[in-house]
């Protein structure tokens, strides 16, 4: 093809976020005159660029949704990133239409098809659940949120000989979520005759993998989750389960300790004797006071850290039998294990070809990944596995998370991939790249090339004899490097042109932190380069607001990156926007924070008002969108909301995730007093009934409601 462009490829991309649709056309000794993205197999346009401005329409589905990188255009770069993937996105193939000019025969070369795209949507599942039926003999395994249609496998453990087994018999169904379009899965499998059974559940575009593991048969007397491997997120919050079926048992006291030291997370016990936190626990784990009478002693940890991998946890606990009027000897209970990561990110490929080799690099994950590679043999086609690669690791001192760099020979492929792969995640971001690239640079009409980090760069003139310069991977001290092209042959050196290197370097997503009681929120990032333009909007993005005075800062790090955060003053607004812009890179990158209204922090409480009991809890559910919405009012201090959700197919019960929980709460400006609504979504056909809680943590009393699906029936 007389235009080199990028091998059609599949593109990964996660639901909600950002993919980019790459396109690199070698465009020396060519000049670019138009292009446009198109949906293939339809007149969809998502993005035309024509210096006439004769463009063609936007298609409205890909509205405001394309951005491309206009800086790039002169050295062949006519990707887009299309933002805010859509499941309605997935298995949909893009190409260019290019039309450019050959500037050394002087007339327009025939436009033609480039860059063939298909992307392949996912959403991570979550929250999967393994539950044991012992009077049918059965496992129900259930994880919602995902996309696409999940793989669902079980495996069992023989008990009489241990063997494993492959179970063929499972019953799996689906259900779609209407407004978001993931997917809801439950599966049930037999377990007679085993002593162990694992679900298994597989997405088909991302390749991770999410496991569960039950026994069958506990002997303990007191019957608990069964010990397991919890995955926890750097950072996150995650849940350390424990269940006990208390009925003619009361709870006496517990604490939950790390497993090989004497280290202790949490302590209750009904007369306060309380053994102490262990600092490194201090002010980190929540529990549940009013689901003990339950049996619900699960925790959760907070701000989960690299020291925490690997950590395994229990709980030692004490009940009283009511029936046999003693106390049962105490018991350890519940074992987890957590399993902590980090995903890799900013994962980069580059192409030495002075020494024939590839160098792949990606930062911030955790733990160390493993990192494979994989070739496209130049002279007949086969896909080869490389083994020659060198990998070094480099830890972050306060982080503790991992950059790597992996290194490998090219020689006689024609594309080479890079595969990183997260053990405790399983997930696994990719890179290819061509060996055999035409393209080159030529020296641009303003004297300007914009190019990021560790990128390599080819000069090359026009003439019968060509001289080409190749520089080592760019690093920051290369910014704004002078640079001279030249011709040389037979005939003495002749200049072309002068041109002056603009490097960057990405920066990293912003965050937004609300801080409620000043109403202020701080917008943060890192890591990129050069000194970045940062902005503030209503979340419409209609008002432009102004950072507080001399409350942006920005530092230079040592590797010369820039940190920037900004404050600004969010009083009468429920959303903000905070927008980073990278004027060399043209990169821009958004965050945006929804508030829930809170109330004003300049109301003094009543000195009279101490604590108010909750009532008139009431509960409603729809059960053709299964929403329930529950409310309460005229209670102090503000009530903690909790929601459970029994099972159909036995009496355990589904505590909801507080993240998966919407809640909103008024304070009265005269009384004081607080109004609380609450709502959360169901999955359908999983469960019996459901329950709302409003626990008042100074009375330690939670008033509660509840709704029988299907059958129309309230009780209080």
């Amino acid at each position: 093809a007389p235009i080199a462009s990028q091998t059609s490829q599949l593109l990964s991309a996660t639901l909600g976020r950002s993919v980019l649709i790459p396109c690199s056309l070698p465009v020396p000794p060519m000049n670019l005159r138009w292009f446009y993205w198109q949906e293939d197999q339809s007149s969809n346009i998502l993005f035309h660029w024509d210096p006439k401005g004769q463009t063609r329409p936007v298609a409205d589905k890909y509205m405001n949704r394309c951005q491309a990188f206009i800086s790039e255009y002169s050295s062949g770069n006519i990707s887009i990133r299309l933002d805010n993937v859509s499941v309605e996105d997935d298995l949909k193939t893009f190409w260019a239409y290019v039309s450019v000019y050959d500037e050394q025969r002087k007339l327009p070369k025939l436009p033609e098809q480039r860059c063939k795209s298909t992307l392949q949507v996912s959403s991570p599942y979550k929250d999967q659940l393994l539950t044991i039926n012992k009077n049918n003999n059965s496992a129900t395994c259930t994880a919602h949120g995902g996309y696409p249609e999940p793989k669902v496998s079980w495996t069992g453990l023989n008990k009489s000989n241990a063997a494993q087994l492959d179970l063929q018999d499972a019953e799996t169904s689906l259900q779609r979520d209407p407004t978001e379009k993931t997917f809801s899965v439950t599966s049930c499998v037999s377990v007679k005759e085993l002593q162990s059974v694992t679900c298994i559940i597989t997405n088909p575009h991302s390749h991770k993998i999410m496991k569960r593991t039950a026994k069958i048969d506990d002997p303990a007397p007191i019957t608990s989750q069964t010990p397991q491997l919890l995955s926890a997120t750097l950072g996150s919050s995650v849940l350390i389960p424990c269940s006990l079926p208390v009925p003619l048992l009361r709870l006496r006291w517990f604490y939950w300790q790390e497993d090989q030291s004497s280290n202790i997370l949490f302590h209750w016990d009904r007369k306060n004797q309380t053994l102490p936190v262990a600092d490194k626990y201090m002010n980190r784990c929540q529990a549940f006071i009013s689901e003990y009478s339950s049996g619900n002693i699960s925790i959760r940890l907070d701000n989960v850290s690299v020291e925490d991998d690997l950590k395994t946890f229990w709980t030692y606990v004490s009940v009283y039998d009511e029936k046999r009027k003693l106390i049962k000897p105490s018991e350890q209970r519940c074992k987890s294990t957590l399993q902590v990561s980090s995903p890799y990110k900013d994962q980069l490929l580059t192409i030495n070809k002075n020494n024939n080799s590839a160098t792949c690099t990606t930062h911030g994950g955790y733990p160390e990944p493993k990192v494979s590679w994989t070739g496209l043999n130049k002279s007949n086609a086969a896909q080869l596995d490389l083994q020659d690669a060198e990998t070094s690791l480099q830890r972050d001192p306060t982080e503790k998370t991992f950059s790597v760099t992996s290194c490998v020979s090219v020689k006689e492929l024609q594309s080479v991939t890079c595969i990183i792969t997260n053990p405790h995640s399983h997930k696994i971001i990719k890179r290819t790249a061509k060996i055999d690239d035409p393209g080159k640079w030529t020296c641009p009409q303003d004297g300007v090339r914009h190019v990021t980090t560790h990128s390599e760069v080819n000069l090359t003139g026009a003439g019968p004899a060509l001289l080409r310069t190749q520089f080592e991977p760019l690093m920051l001290e290369d910014d704004r490097l002078s640079l001279e092209v030249t011709v040389s042959g037979n005939q003495p050196a002749k200049k072309l042109c002068q041109m002056t290197l603009y490097i960057a370097a990405p920066f990293q997503e912003p965050n937004i932190e609300i801080n409620q009681t000043e109403m202020t929120a701080t917008c943060s990032t890192k890591g990129g380069y050069p000194k970045p333009e940062l902005k503030w909007s209503s979340g419409d993005g209609e008002t432009g607001l102004e950072p507080r005075e001399l409350a942006t800062n920005t530092t230079v790090e040592g590797d010369a990156t820039y940190s920037v955060s900004s404050t600004v003053n969010i009083t009468g607004f429920q959303k903000v926007t905070c927008t980073v812009y990278n004027p060399t890179s043209n990169q821009t990158l958004s965050a945006t924070k929804d508030m829930s209204p809170v109330p004003d922090p300049t109301v003094a409480l009543d000195v009279n008002t101490t604590v108010v009991p909750y009532t008139n809890v009431s509960l409603a559910v729809n059960e053709e969108t299964m929403t329930a919405v529950c409310t309460t009012q005229g209670g102090f201090p503000k009530a903690l909301v909790e929601w459970r959700l029994e099972y159909l197919s036995n009496n355990s019960q589904h505590f909801v995730d507080p993240g998966d929980v919407d809640i909103t709460a008024v304070q009265d400006r005269e009384n004081h007093l607080y109004s609380i609504r609450s709502s959360i979504d169901i999955s359908g056909g999983l469960y019996r009934s459901v329950i709302c809680l409003f626990h008042n943590p100074t009375l330690n009393v939670a008033v509660n409601a509840t709704h029988v699906l299907n059958k129309g029936k309230f009780r209080d």
